[in-house]
């Protein structure tokens, strides 16, 4: 916790001072960002600040989201998350089975399963949308185009399958603070952190549509694959379109390049690493046997894209809906 941060929190109230340490607030970002979970539209006291000189606080229902806001339906979703979990009592310890005998058990369910709803509502727009992986030693993006009312947990596979991953490693979304993960990691995360651990700004994958969290073109969001190997890819909405007859929903890949790393290499670095013994003229034996591991061989090319197969990995996702 910054000193700034510090000094502001000593001259709050006692019971704000409390909420601030209950919830692992440590910075004025923190605070913001927790602010807006809960359904306070900071820029409304920011202009009630700046119209009336005042530092006072206006009355609660002045300064939350208005219900055309995306933002409105991620505070909801995040305020079910919290009276669900906590159970209307603080002191009562969570659990998630029936009997209430106080033991977390996630046995039964697997982060990696693909979820049962892929689309939420109607009405959806046509969102193409760049996904690059970051700081790779080659160009290595896709170009997407899905219905707004994708889930962001049917994104990730879209997303993975799109770039090559094989969904054997866990992954989330970030933007502005606020990660988006699965039931099953937000189950596993609280079991181990509390309710109110390092990560508590997280949101339910599977309750939230793209279209709530990218509204405008130019917008972006982190998209992170393998949190060992640290795959983090930049999502960013390059236009926003409309179906019609011509033009029907679902999953396409619009053109991509580069060849999607081999898992568990290392990350980008580790990465780098293949692609310049590929390079190298003469080669050891364990260098050799280290490329034939991750499946590289002398007609690897990092740049290729095999836009058909990605294309028929979408299409059987899409089937599934």
């Amino acid at each position: 916790m910054n000193k700034e941060f510090n000094d502001f929190k000593n001259q709050q109230p006692k019971e704000l001072q409390e909420m601030i340490e209950k919830f692992n607030l440590r910075s004025f970002e923190d605070l913001l960002g927790f602010a807006t979970l809960i359904g306070i539209d900071v820029n409304k006291i920011f202009d009630y600040a700046d119209k009336r000189s005042t530092d006072e606080l206006p009355e609660l229902d002045k300064i939350t989201f208005d219900n055309d806001n995306p933002m409105r339906a991620v505070s909801d979703n995040f305020k079910e998350q919290l009276f669900a979990i906590s159970g209307g009592d603080e002191d009562e310890d969570w659990s998630d089975d029936e009997e209430g005998d106080g033991e977390f058990d996630a046995s039964d369910m697997d982060p990696f399963e693909l979820p049962e709803v892929l689309l939420i509502g109607d009405n959806a727009k046509e969102y193409h949308l760049r996904i690059r992986l970051e700081k790779a030693p080659v160009p290595i993006w896709r170009e997407v185009k899905v219905p707004s009312n994708i889930t962001l947990e049917a994104l990730a596979f879209v997303i993975m399958d799109a770039m090559g991953w094989s969904n054997t490693h866990l992954h989330c979304f970030a933007k502005k603070g606020i990660e988006y993960k699965n039931t099953c990691c937000i189950l596993q995360d609280r079991a181990l952190t509390g309710m109110f651990g390092v990560r508590n700004m997280t949101c339910d994958s599977n309750n939230v549509t793209l279209g709530e969290v990218l509204t405008d073109p130019k917008e972006k969001m982190k998209f992170e694959y393998d949190f060992g190997d640290g795959w983090m890819h930049e999502v960013t909405l390059k236009a926003i379109g409309e179906y019609s007859d011509d033009n029907v929903p679902g999953f396409y890949i619009v053109k991509g390049k580069g060849m999607c790393p081999p898992e568990d290499c290392g990350g980008v670095w580790g990465y780098e690493e293949l692609l310049a013994l590929l390079a190298k003229k003469r080669r050891t034996k364990d260098e050799r046997e280290q490329l034939n591991w991750y499946g590289i061989d002398n007609d690897y090319d990092a740049c290729f894209f095999d836009i058909e197969d990605a294309q028929g990995a979408l299409d059987d996702l899409w089937d599934c809906r």
